[in-house]
């Protein structure tokens, strides 16, 4: 079973100043090493303290025989 976090200032080149901007999310895993990788991810990226994105995401990678 694996996580992964991550959080901070999204880096972002316009001319809106960071005050308020943060991005946070993390994916969680299982594998069974050599066959198969499973994960769930997720991420919110909020602007000026306003919810600016939300994504969800899935994975699975499984090893050719």
């Amino acid at each position: 079973l694996g996580m992964t976090l991550f959080g901070g200032s999204p880096p972002e080149l316009d001319f809106d100043n960071r005050r308020g901007d943060a991005i946070y999310g993390g994916r969680l895993s299982h594998q069974l090493s050599g066959v198969y990788e499973i994960g769930a991810s997720y991420v919110k990226e909020d602007n000026d303290g306003d919810d600016f994105r939300e994504e969800y995401g899935a994975d699975l990678w499984i090893s050719p025989v």
